[in-house]
C-alpha cells in the first residue's frame, strides 16, 4: 500500500523515535484522514445567483446520464425495425443484388451481421442449398464474370424456409421485463449575446451534480466562455473532459420564470431522445394542462442540447403531480408540465453474446486501394427512392397531346431545418434553377416512354432506356440503313411524347442528308464541316473524321502557384476511358509529393516547384493534336476476348491509375493491388459490354501475384490473403496470364510517360501484336501453374509443451495439507498398480506418505521455479550470480535444492539445519 504524498508527512509527524508503530495505529490514521478529506472537499455555492462574466468553477464533479435503447434490431437495408434476414425488401432483390448490398454494408456474408466478417464468424450454420459457408439467401451458381440470373421461385421457396428456420435460432439478446422510460425533458428558452431568446431542448437530471449544454448551441449562443478542465464520469467511470464553461440565462416556454445557471460545455449531451417515436394518442393529458406542456413534442425523438442537474431540479419543482392511466406522470414545474414514467416497449439490457465487442475493430480496417467498392450494379433503391418511384407510377399521366403531366413529390412529413437563422446570408439569384426533382421526373419519363413501346419496339425501347443521358442521346448502327430506321422510330416516338429530338449529327453524309430530308426545321441537323467539333458527354467529337479529340486549355499565367490550382488545372482535363492516363499519372504523383511535404491549400511553391509544373502542363497544350479513334470495333468480327493488363511501379499501380499509398508497400504487393484492381475494371467491363465474350484474359508481369493466386490462401499473411480472396471472387485463377515488362501496356501506365511519347506508344494504343494471331499457343505458354515463389507466407510455428500432471492438482486445491493428501493417495495408487501381490493397506494415510507426497510436491515446484539452478547444480557448476539462491549456498540432493552454509556444524536436527 502507497500513500499519497501529503497523507504521507502526516502520519510521519505522528510517530515517535521510540516506538515502532502498530498496525492499528495505522488503521485509525487512515479512518480520520478520509473524514477529514471528504469533509474538506465538500463545495456548496449558489448556481441561480451568479452573474453573468462571473463564474464560480466547483472542483471535480461527476454526471451520469442513462438513456435505453429499443430492443429491436435495425434492418441494415432498409432501416425497418427487423432482422436483414425478414427484410422483404432485401428478399426482391435478386442474388446478384443481395451480394452487392451486403458488400457495400461490410456485413458477413453467413450470420449478415455487422459485427463480424465472414472469416470471424462462429454460426454454426451455411447454406442450406450447397452447405456453403455463406447465408442461403445469397446463395447462386452464377459463374464468373457474368450477369446473374433471377431465381427460380422453387430457390426461392427453399431461401424463404431456410430463412425461416435461421431465424428461430438467432434470438440470443437478454431483455428486460420493463417498458421504456420517458425522461423529463423541457423546450425552454435561452438567452444569446444579443440579448434573444433561442429554443433549446434540455433534460432534467437529478442524478447530475452540475450543469451542461451541447457544443453546437454554445456556438450558436456566441457567449463568452471561461477556460477549465473538468473532467465527467459517468456509467462505468467513462471519463470525458469538458474544456470551458459559460453562464445562460434560461426562461420558460410558458410561464414568467427566468434563472441564470453555469453550464459546462460537452461535445454532445444525449442522443435523440425517447430512442424510437412513441405515439401519444390516448393518453387522456388533460386540456388544461396540454397546453401548459414543458416539452411539446416529448414523444417525438428529437436531440438534447442542454441539462439541468441536481443543483436546481428541486427547486424547479411544483406541488401538483397527475398520474395517468397510461402509467405515465406528468409533473408541474416553472417550466412547465413535464412528462415522465414508463409505456410498453422493452428496452435492451445486454446485448447478444457475440459480435459487438469486435465492431469497434472490424469498422476501423480499411484497405489502402479498396476506395472504389466491389459491389457490382445493383437495383437496390432505398425506401424514399421506393415511396417517389411509386408517387410518379401512380400519379403521372399523359394529356391529349401526349405529354407527360406529373405531380411534384412533396414529403409528407417535414422535419425541422434547425437552428440556422442567425446563420442565413443573403445572396442575389442570378440564375434560373429548376426544383430538386426536376431531373428525376425527365429522366423517369424516357423510362416510362421506353416501357410503352417495349413489346412492339424492344430495341428502340433499348435505346431509350440506356443510350440516354440526360437530353443527349448517343446511339449508332451498323449499317445506314438501319440507322436512318432507328432515327425515325426514336424520333417518332419522343415527338409523341412532346419530347422533340434536334442536332442531330453522324459521321455519315448520306444519313445526315435523310434526315435533313424529313425536317426543314433550323437546327434540326447540324451543319458539320470538315473540321468541326462537337460536344458529347463531355468528349469533343469530330464527325467527319470520326475520331475523339482533347481540348486542353493555354497554360495559365500566375504569379503565384498553389496546390489548389494545381488541381483545378489538372481536373480541367476530362479523361473518363483514362486515353490519357499514362501523361495525366505524371501530375498526380506531383501532387502527392506536395501532400508529403505537408504544404498548405494557398501556399505559394517554390519557384523549382512552379517551374516544374509549368514544364508539365506546356506538355500537355500537344494532347489537343492527338487524335483518337472512336470506332475500335471491326465490322466483320464474329468473337470477342476481352484482355487486360496491369502493373505497379513504386510512384503508381493498377489497370486504372492510382498513386501508391503513402504508407509503403513493396512492389509484390502493389502488384497484388494493381491486379485487384483488373479484377474490379473486368468486372464492370462485363456488366457494360453488349456483346457476347468468348473469355477473359488477365496479364500482369509479376510471378509472384501468379503464385499467390494459385496458392491457398490460408498459407499467406492476411494483407495478401484478403486480396488474394477479392480477386478469386470475381475472377478464376485460370484467367490470370503471364507477360514479360517490355510487352506490359500497363508498364506505361505505371510509371508515366511524356506527351511525345505517349503519341508514338504503338503499345499503348494497339496492344501486343501476337494478341492478333489465330494461334494461341503463345498464350497458353503465358500461364504459370506450378510457380513455386511464394512470398510473405503465414509463418506457423510448432511448439511442443510437456505439461506435469500435477500442475493441474496445484491449481485445484487451495490448502496445503489437502493437496498433500491428495498426491499421497495418487502415489498409494500407482503402488497398488504395480504390486504382483494384493497388499493391504490401511484405511487412512500414514505419515511417511505424507512425508513422501510432500517431497515429490516440493521437487516439482523447485523444477518450476529454480530450472536453471538445477541444471548448474547438476552439472557440478556454480548458480548464477542474478540467481534469488546465490546467498544461500544451495546444494542438490536426491533430487532437491537444501540451504547450505556454515549451519551443518550445529548440534540441530538435519531438517533444521538444510531446510528444502
Amino acid at each position: 500500500m502507497r500513500l499519497v504524498k501529503d497523507t504521507s508527512h502526516r502520519w510521519q509527524l505522528r510517530q515517535k523515535n521510540t516506538q515502532f508503530p502498530r498496525y492499528a495505529d495505522l488503521e485509525a490514521f487512515l479512518a480520520s484522514r478520509c473524514v477529514a478529506v471528504e469533509s474538506s472537499d465538500q463545495i456548496l455555492y449558489n448556481v441561480g445567483g451568479c452573474k453573468s462574466g462571473s463564474i464560480p468553477i466547483p472542483r471535480t464533479k461527476k454526471v451520469a446520464l442513462l438513456a435505453g435503447k429499443n430492443d429491436q434490431e435495425q434492418c441494415f437495408y432498409c432501416s425497418g425495425q427487423h432482422r436483414l434476414f425478414s427484410c422483404d425488401a432485401f428478399k426482391k432483390l435478386d442474388v446478384s443484388g443481395r451480394v452487392a448490398a451486403i458488400r457495400e454494408k461490410k456485413l458477413c456474408y453467413n450470420f449478415l451481421s455487422l459485427y463480424h466478417l465472414k472469416e470471424h464468424c462462429k454460426s454454426k450454420f451455411s447454406c442450406q442449398v450447397c452447405e456453403d459457408r455463406h447465408n442461403t439467401l445469397i446463395h447462386s451458381d452464377t459463374p464468373v464474370i457474368s450477369t446473374a440470373k433471377r431465381p427460380s421461385s422453387s430457390s426461392l421457396a427453399k431461401e424463404d424456409n431456410a430463412t425461416k428456420e435461421l431465424a428461430s435460432h438467432l434470438s440470443l439478446s437478454v431483455h428486460g421485463g420493463g417498458g421504456h422510460v420517458f425522461l423529463a425533458t423541457a423546450s425552454v428558452l435561452v438567452s444569446d449575446n444579443r440579448g434573444e431568446f433561442k429554443e433549446c431542448r434540455a433534460i432534467l437530471d437529478s442524478g447530475s451534480q452540475i450543469n451542461f449544454i451541447s457544443k453546437d448551441f454554445a456556438n450558436l449562443l456566441q457567449l463568452p466562455r471561461k477556460k477549465t478542465m473538468l473532467p465527467v464520469s459517468g456509467i462505468g467511470a467513462n471519463y470525458i473532459e469538458s474544456g470551458s464553461c459559460m453562464s445562460i440565462r434560461v426562461k420558460s416556454r410558458v410561464k414568467r420564470f427566468q434563472m441564470d445557471l453555469v453550464c459546462y460545455v460537452l461535445p454532445v449531451i444525449a442522443k435523440k431522445l425517447p430512442g424510437y417515436p412513441v405515439p401519444s394518442e390516448g393518453w387522456s393529458i388533460p386540456t388544461e394542462i396540454e397546453a401548459q406542456v414543458a416539452d411539446p413534442d416529448f414523444s417525438k425523438a428529437r436531440s438534447v442540447d442542454f441539462l439541468i442537474g441536481g443543483g436546481v431540479f428541486f427547486d424547479l419543482l411544483g406541488t401538483r403531480r397527475k398520474q395517468l392511466p397510461s402509467a405515465i406522470t406528468i409533473q408541474e414545474t416553472v417550466l412547465g408540465w413535464v412528462v415522465t414514467g414508463e409505456v410498453g416497449a422493452t428496452c435492451l439490457l445486454s446485448a447478444s453474446s457475440f459480435g459487438q465487442e469486435w465492431e469497434s475493430d472490424f469498422r476501423a480496417i480499411y484497405r489502402s486501394e479498396d476506395q472504389a467498392c466491389i459491389a457490382s450494379k445493383s437495383n437496390q433503391r432505398c425506401i424514399e427512392e421506393q415511396q417517389v418511384l411509386r408517387h410518379f407510377k401512380s400519379t403521372s399521366r399523359r394529356d391529349e397531346e401526349g405529354r407527360f403531366v406529373l405531380w411534384l413529390p412533396f414529403k409528407p412529413e417535414v422535419q425541422e431545418l434547425g437552428k440556422t437563422l442567425d446563420m442565413a446570408r443573403s445572396y442575389r439569384l442570378t440564375t434560373v434553377s429548376g426544383t430538386t426533382s426536376a431531373s428525376f421526373m425527365a429522366t423517369n419519363c424516357l423510362v416510362s416512354l421506353a416501357e410503352e413501346v417495349s413489346a412492339s419496339r424492344p430495341e428502340v425501347a433499348r435505346i431509350i432506356r440506356h443510350d440516354f443521358y440526360m437530353d443527349d442521346l448517343m446511339t449508332g448502327s451498323d449499317t445506314i440503313e438501319e440507322c436512318c430506321q432507328r432515327q425515325r422510330a426514336i424520333s417518332g416516338i419522343l415527338s409523341s411524347a412532346r419530347f422533340p429530338l434536334r442536332k442531330w449529327c453522324s459521321n455519315s453524309s448520306e444519313v445526315m442528308a435523310r434526315t435533313n430530308k424529313r425536317c426543314a426545321e433550323p437546327l434540326f441537323v447540324l451543319k458539320i464541316g470538315e473540321d468541326d467539333i462537337v460536344k458529347s458527354l463531355g468528349f469533343s467529337w469530330k464527325p467527319v473524321a470520326d475520331e475523339f479529340r482533347f481540348e486542353v486549355g493555354p497554360s495559365p499565367t500566375r504569379h503565384k502557384v498553389t496546390k489548389r490550382m494545381l488541381l483545378s488545372d489538372l481536373y480541367r482535363i476530362f479523361d473518363p476511358l483514362g486515353f490519357l492516363a499514362p501523361v495525366l499519372v505524371r501530375g498526380k504523383i506531383f501532387i502527392q509529393q506536395l501532400w508529403q511535404l505537408k504544404l498548405e491549400w494557398d501556399n505559394t511553391l517554390s519557384d523549382d516547384l512552379g517551374s516544374r509544373w509549368r514544364r508539365f502542363y506546356q506538355e500537355l497544350d500537344k494532347l489537343g493534336c492527338l487524335p483518337i479513334p472512336r470506332k475500335c470495333i471491326p465490322s466483320l468480327s464474329e468473337e470477342f476476348e476481352v484482355h487486360g493488363f496491369c502493373d505497379a511501379s513504386q510512384e503508381a499501380y493498377g489497370a486504372a491509375t492510382r498513386v501508391v499509398p503513402l504508407r509503403g508497400l513493396t512492389i509484390p504487393r502493389l502488384e497484388l493491388g494493381g491486379a485487384l484492381t483488373l479484377a474490379r475494371l473486368a468486372l464492370n467491363v462485363a456488366e457494360a459490354w453488349k456483346l457476347e465474350v468468348r473469355d477473359y484474359y488477365l496479364w500482369t508481369d509479376s510471378t509472384v501475384v501468379i503464385s499467390w493466386l494459385n496458392a491457398e490462401s490460408c498459407r499467406l499473411k492476411a494483407f495478401v490473403a484478403n486480396r488474394v480472396d477479392q480477386i478469386l471472387e470475381i475472377t478464376k485463377a485460370q484467367q490470370w496470364r503471364h507477360v514479360q515488362t517490355n510487352e506490359n501496356p500497363a508498364d506505361i501506365l505505371s510509371r508515366g510517360i511524356a506527351t511525345e511519347g505517349l503519341q508514338k506508344s504503338v503499345l499503348w494504343w494497339n496492344g501486343l501484336c501476337w494478341l492478333t494471331m489465330q494461334n494461341i499457343e503463345r498464350r497458353k505458354e503465358m500461364y504459370v501453374p506450378n510457380c513455386q515463389e511464394f512470398l510473405e507466407l503465414r509463418q506457423v510455428r510448432l511448439t511442443l509443451t510437456a505439461i506435469h500432471p500435477l500442475n493441474g492438482l496445484f491449481h485445484h486445491y487451495s490448502d496445503w495439507r489437502r493437496l498433500l493428501g491428495a498426491v499421497a493417495w495418487l502415489k498409494r495408487f500407482l503402488k497398488f498398480l504395480k504390486e504382483k501381490k494384493r497388499v493391504q493397506f490401511p484405511r487412512y494415510l500414514t505419515a511417511a506418505e505424507y512425508k513422501e507426497a510432500e517431497i515429490v510436491v516440493l521437487i516439482q515446484v523447485q523444477e518450476e521455479a529454480f530450472a536453471e539452478e538445477i541444471s548448474a547444480l547438476r552439472k557440478g557448476k556454480d548458480i548464477a550470480r542474478s540467481s534469488k539462491l546465490k546467498g544461500l549456498l544451495p546444494y542438490l540432493s536426491c533430487g532437491m535444492i537444501f540451504v547450505g552454509g556454515r549451519s551443518q556444524h550445529a548440534s540441530i536436527p538435519e531438517r533444521q539445519k538444510h531446510p528444502a
